[in-house]
């Protein structure tokens, strides 16, 4: 199944960080070493600005999922530099840069509201959205005061002086806490009802935060004199840059951290239901050996033992002694079929490869001969696979290939491990055949590689090579 993480997430943290870094950087030091007004302290805030918030809208407007709040970020980072229009503060310019103030404050509450899905669950949410869109009407009005420097770096920029006493300055200021309290009450209530919060927790602290902010400012020159409210407006202006440029970052970061969160659990379902299926498949398997394969060699070794049982006393010596041997390797077969259908490994394993090789090798009707060792601490899935590679191997040269002799060798060379099965038949074995397709399988799943050489006349090599450097698998060209 193909996988739902987004594939630039992979690269573009690095660019989103790089691009803050440098833009906050530049902007302390130009701050540093200017300042005042008309110097580069408000330009080098509106470039720290436009670069966080454009940074993060390009990662998320790659991604579908969060095409809309992606793009909304970029819309938010561009209408900063239209505070540098008016350097006159006068004419066309001048009320293009009275809009350009009048946009970042709803447009950072849209993107709270956006956060994370880009959707609108209930009526309050609605109704919020629906008084934040007429937000940059009443703050228009109220810019006309000129109560504020166009050089402040402000979030909702409401005059805060003697000014704010008239009726456009109050419905303004109403206005932005009646948004600012619907906009805490919303975030609140989606952070109690999420299953997400770990996740999403940092955005919307900080989002309660720029709605704090959002309720405090305009409500000061109601509370506070204006020669206390005018010392505030620093520390406001830089809490206001601070608080835009961490909203970029943790909205876009929240977001990736539920896309990996997400992924995660998608990837755990996958791997219970793939557990679950395998285990049923197992089920079904072990009943159908039960009720087939299995029945007819327990009947087979008791037809084998019956006709020992009645050889005459003390006669036919060799005959019993065979049918006492059919009779043991049918009960070790009958053994080794219920474990397999268990899902565990073959007993012989457990007494090491070797050991189990050289008892396939003592069990076959045919001469075989073993040569080389396996290597120590060899992986038990590797070892499976070996074992089971020279038991088709064995099979293939009985059953078709009317070998005389067959030759089983393993083989050390660095951190390879080669295991071949070489018999004298007459060759000509079918690679796609059933035996040997799935052993194919099985040797690819551990990356390993698997090869089977077979010429007319020739006899027939199956050959396996493994990584045992590590045990876990490796992937192979």
């Amino acid at each position: 199944m193909r996988s739902t993480f987004p594939s630039a997430v992979r690269h573009w943290p690095l660019a989103l960080i790089t691009t803050t870094v440098a833009a906050s950087t530049g902007a302390t030091v130009l701050a540093v070493t200017r300042s005042g007004e008309g110097g580069v302290v408000f330009p080098a805030a509106v470039i720290m600005l436009t670069s966080a918030f454009f940074t993060s809208g390009m990662l998320l407007a790659h991604q579908r999922p969060s095409r809309g709040l992606g793009l909304l970020l970029i819309v938010a980072g561009l209408t900063w530099p239209l505070r540098l229009l008016d350097p006159a503060g006068q004419g066309a310019a001048h009320e293009l840069t009275l809009l350009g103030r009048a946009l970042p404050a709803p447009l950072a509450v849209g993107v709270l509201l956006a956060f994370p899905e880009f959707r609108l669950a209930d009526r309050l949410e609605r109704a919020t959205v629906a008084l934040t869109l007429l937000l940059p009407l009443t703050l228009y009005a109220d810019y006309h005061a000129m109560d504020r420097s166009r050089f402040e770096p402000c979030l909702s920029c409401v005059s805060m002086g003697w000014r704010a006493e008239g009726p456009v300055a109050v419905l303004a200021h109403a206005h932005v806490v009646a948004v600012a309290v619907l906009v805490v009450l919303v975030l609140v209530r989606r952070w109690s009802r999420s299953c997400w919060r770990r996740e999403l927790y940092p955005a919307w602290t900080l989002g309660i935060l720029i709605g704090l902010h959002l309720a405090i400012e305009p409500l000061l020159p109601y509370l506070l004199p204006f020669s206390v409210t005018g010392r505030l407006r620093l520390p406001l202006n830089a809490a206001a840059v601070a608080l835009q440029v961490l909203l970029a970052i943790t909205v876009a970061g929240g977001l990736l951290r539920m896309w990996l969160a997400r992924n995660a659990t998608k990837l755990d379902t996958l791997r219970r239901a793939a557990e679950a299926q395998v285990d049923q498949v197992r089920r079904r398997l072990q009943r159908d050996l039960h009720d087939g394969a299995q029945f007819r060699m327990l009947n087979a070794m008791l037809a084998v033992q019956i006709a020992r049982d009645h050889l005459p006393a003390g006669g036919a010596g060799e005959a019993r002694a065979q049918l006492d041997s059919a009779a043991a390797e049918l009960q070790r077969a009958l053994e080794e079929l219920r474990r397999l259908s268990r899902g565990r490994r073959p007993a012989l394993l457990q007494r090491g490869l070797d050991g189990a090789l050289r008892e396939l090798a003592e069990a076959a009707p045919l001469p075989v001969t073993l040569t080389g060792q396996a290597p120590a601490g060899l992986d038990v899935e590797l070892s499976a696979t070996a074992y089971f590679l020279v038991a088709e191997g064995l099979t293939n040269a009985v059953r078709h290939a009317r070998a005389r002799a067959v030759t089983v060798s393993l083989r050390q060379r660095g951190g390879t491990l080669r295991v071949s099965v070489e018999d004298d038949g007459i060759g000509q074995a079918a690679p796609d055949g059933r035996g040997l397709s799935g052993l194919a399988e099985r040797v690819s799943a551990i990356g390993g590689t698997f090869d089977v050489v077979s010429t007319a006349g020739q006899g027939t090599s199956i050959i396996g090579e493994f990584s045992c450097a590590s045990s876990s698998p490796t992937t192979r060209s």
